[in-house]
């Protein structure tokens, strides 16, 4: 993962329950992080171990105090609990546009969620 800010993993007796990254884009005045790629073992889900990952790399956003986007198709719910809020993908930063994500690896039905600058 080339452009990964960060990749964080979760694991339980050395094996791995859970993953989660985050891109930077832009440069310092409009830097923006796209939150990506998060993955829970299915035996897992529901325990908190996503929730634990998230904030994990949004600790890390919000001391660069940085917008963070996502794209997702299945976990809207589970991010809003993290203060992102579901928009339309015309109001995503135009940092994002390099992302890979944007350029066509996520599907068009992919819903954006977008979570603004919090104070470290």
């Amino acid at each position: 993962m080339a452009d990964a800010a960060a990749v964080v993993v979760a694991d339980n007796a050395g094996t791995m329950v859970g993953t989660i990254a985050l891109e930077r884009h832009g440069t310092s005045s409009d830097t923006v992080s796209l939150l990506r790629s998060a993955a829970i073992d299915p035996a897992r889900r529901g325990h908190g171990v996503g929730a634990v990952l998230t904030a994990a790399v949004l600790r890390r956003v919000d001391a660069a105090d940085a917008l963070v986007a996502l794209l997702t198709e299945t976990a809207t719910e589970c991010f809003s609990r993290s203060d992102f809020t579901l928009v339309d993908r015309a109001q995503l930063p135009p940092a994002q546009e390099e992302s890979q994500e944007l350029r066509g690896a996520c599907p068009s039905s992919a819903r954006a969620l977008l979570r603004p600058p919090t104070e470290a």
